[in-house]
């Protein structure tokens, strides 16, 4: 495989796997989700 024989290239797609995580979490979901909502009950 492609990763497993490029250092360089395993490590950065591993912090972007990590950053990417990060940000599609159930709580950022969530609190997106929390913000929006509030957003349309306030505009009615």
């Amino acid at each position: 495989m492609v990763l497993e024989a490029n250092k360089t290239l395993y490590e950065k797609k591993s912090r972007q796997a990590k950053e990417l995580s990060q940000y599609y979490s159930w709580k950022n979901v969530s609190n997106q989700t929390e913000k929006i909502y509030k957003s349309l009950v306030k505009t009615r």
